[in-house]
């Protein structure tokens, strides 16, 4: 999902800007994840963009 919305939209989207983008997404797919997991998912999945 993340990777399909940073296609679409830029590839230095943050992670504030995703969450708020893909909340209903979650909502509608039934996970249940809040803005700090998904921090800790895009670290571990080398997706988290860094300021500059």
């Amino acid at each position: 999902m993340v990777k399909n919305y940073r296609k679409k939209v830029g590839m230095r989207t943050g992670g504030i800007k995703l969450y708020a983008e893909l909340k209903q997404e979650f909502i509608n797919q039934e996970i249940k994840i809040g803005r700090d997991k998904l921090y800790h998912f895009l670290r571990l999945s080398n997706l988290l963009m860094y300021k500059r």
